[in-house]
């Protein structure tokens, strides 16, 4: 039986996307979605709907440009090496797939098809009869009207098992294929499906349209490509919006017939499409900001930074984890060091580790261990070449374009950050003053003494540490967090204070206040947490009197002691463990 696959590339479509989704997974196996940096609610009912445990995967773009070739290509490969596909439907979340001929339903036509095929799918274009009601409602429930002629173009139906034996490529659109021959590009042939064709809902209001136009003629504009002017009736209508005129679609029906499509497709309930009506200022302001966040980070690739990443091996599932990680970054100038800190290691462990990584060539990869040859932390220091390191320890996720927001967070500012932050825990207000970050994010920059004496008092440390960024010099003098770990666990207090407690005052810390890294905070085994206290006991001791207050001194130390009570409900610490830190907190 044929595996049916939907891929599609989408862009604040929050009024329908969830109509689109629903309705194709009525026909298809699997939908596989490109989300190129929606600013409306797009994201947000993309992942609510994967959350129920649709059979959706989701990728986010960060491009400026609309590389839509690029992408939908990319896309069809994937899910006919990855997913299986047999039948692949190429389509924008504006077009539904029906049958409006006889009962026959779209699934068991497509089912029908031949794999070694490509297939015409005819248009036609439909637009609500009333564009402003029922709006959170299943939109081809909503009373419509459809062109009485079928439309001028088409889309296809692309056969996986012909893709596979003969390869080809999508054009901008994917209203047809073609194979690239000595000869020039020679387009591959199509047979019309029987009874398909897609409802174009091209059209849904004006504020709709208008939006579409402002956003998808500047990304057009971005990129210039042969395939351009299948998208040059976006011009004229992004004219109409700067003179103040109506937008008015080339094919905004003006003779068409009244439709019922609801006895031809299976009604769904939507469950996130409330108050998802389309704003053009919001979102043109968003396409012009990631305008302005290319050019910032078009900069900073100039600069070729190079950042080291360095990896704690704990077992094969997290280093892959790591690894798929790094591969998604898209930033492309860094270097991997895996470290084994647990065993002496050999030659024949690393060369193994080694072969875990199938990223790019160009990347460099070394795993290190101890041996003869003496220090971990030595060859570290004199084998990493980047400008800045970054820790990435297990369980910690990163987004897919975390190293280039942090990097230019440290460079693209009058003085350069030693450390960047992400994803702080409390209030950045108490490390005043805030300055603008371009493009969006506000940013702290705490001095590095209060900072350490904030985490000090509050048992705490930022979150950001898990995905901290370190320029080199800082990392060196805290001697690459040597003697900051039990084996391969991570004893972040310690690493804090190693890297932050005797900082030079002309060196600087920025603090982002955003979420390009999320960590397991919720998920803290409790020996980590004995640990944890047992490095807030030793530091306070240390460190409190010269840096806190008497009156919040004695605070803490009613605070250290009132945890004691988590440990009363820990049965499944380590015996040793547990009585060495309920021996601590007697003597406080």
């Amino acid at each position: 039986m044929h595996k049916i696959v939907v891929i599609s590339m989408v862009k604040n479509e929050a009024d329908l996307i969830e109509s689109f989704v629903r309705h194709s997974l009525t026909f298809a196996d699997e939908i596989l979605i490109a989300d190129h940096a929606s600013s409306d609610q797009t994201g947000e009912i993309l992942r609510a709907l994967q959350e129920e445990g649709l059979p959706l995967h989701i990728k986010r773009l960060f491009q400026v440009e609309l590389a839509h070739a690029e992408v939908m290509n990319s896309l069809m490969w994937e899910a006919v090496r990855q997913h299986g596909a047999d039948i692949l439907l190429p389509m924008d979340a504006d077009e539904f797939l029906v049958n409006t001929e006889n009962g026959t339903s779209c699934r068991d036509i497509l089912l029908g098809l031949d794999a070694m095929q490509v297939y015409k799918l005819e248009w036609r274009v439909y637009e609500p009869l009333h564009p402003h009601q029922d709006e959170d409602k299943f939109l081809l429930s909503r009373p419509c009207r459809r062109g009485k002629e079928v439309a001028s173009g088409q889309k296809i139906i692309v056969g996986c098992d012909l893709a596979r034996t003969k390869p080809f490529k999508l054009i901008q659109g994917c209203h047809y294929a073609y194979w690239d021959t000595e000869q020039g590009r020679q387009n591959v042939p199509w047979t019309t499906a029987p009874f398909l064709h897609t409802a174009h809902f091209h059209w849904r209001s004006d504020e709709q349209y208008a939006a579409k136009v402002a956003v998808s003629w500047i990304n057009n504009v971005a990129k210039y490509s042969i395939h351009t002017p299948t998208a040059g009736y976006l011009g004229p209508c992004f004219e109409s919006i700067r003179k103040g005129e109506r937008v008015v679609p080339a094919n905004l029906l003006s003779d068409a017939e009244e439709y019922d499509l609801k006895p031809h497709v299976l009604m769904q309930e939507l469950r996130y499409s409330a108050d998802v009506r389309p704003d053009v200022l919001k979102n043109l302001m968003s396409a012009s900001v990631l305008m302005a966040e290319a050019y910032l980070e078009k900069k900073l690739l100039d600069r070729h930074r190079k950042i080291t990443m360095v990896v704690p091996y704990t077992d094969d599932a997290s280093l892959r984890d790591a690894f798929a990680q790094l591969k998604k970054q898209i930033y492309p100038y860094y270097e991997i060091f895996v470290l084994m800190l647990e065993e002496h290691g050999t030659a024949m462990q690393a060369e193994r580790l080694l072969s875990l990584w199938d990223g790019a060539k160009e990347i460099s990869l070394k795993v290190l261990y101890t041996d003869t040859d003496g220090s971990i932390y030595r060859k570290l220091s004199e084998q990493a070449t980047g400008d800045y390191v970054a820790w990435l320890f297990p369980k910690t996720v990163l987004t897919e374009d975390y190293l280039v927001k942090m990097l230019a967070a440290a460079e693209m500012q009058d003085f350069p950050f030693c450390i960047v932050l992400t994803s702080d825990r409390r209030n950045l207000s108490e490390w005043m003053p805030y300055f603008s970050y371009p493009v969006k994010e506000e940013m702290g920059i705490p001095k590095a003494n209060l900072l350490y004496a904030h985490c000090l008092e509050g048992g705490q440390y930022p979150a950001g540490m898990e995905g901290a960024l370190i320029k080199r010099s800082s990392m060196e003098r805290a001697r690459w967090y040597q003697d900051c770990f039990l084996g391969s666990q991570p004893l972040f207090f310690s690493m804090w204070r190693r890297l932050i407690r005797d900082m030079p005052d002309d060196e600087h810390i920025a603090v982002i206040a955003a979420d390009y890294v999320s960590c397991p905070w919720e998920q803290v085994e409790i020996d980590t947490w004995l640990w944890h206290q047992i490095e807030w006991y030793g530091f306070l001791q240390e460190d409190g009197a010269e840096l806190l207050s008497k009156e919040a001194l004695d605070e803490t130390w009613k605070r250290f002691k009132g945890n004691a009570n988590i440990a009363k409900h820990a049965t499944d610490a380590t015996p040793e463990l547990l009585k060495e830190y309920l021996a601590i907190v007697q003597q406080v």
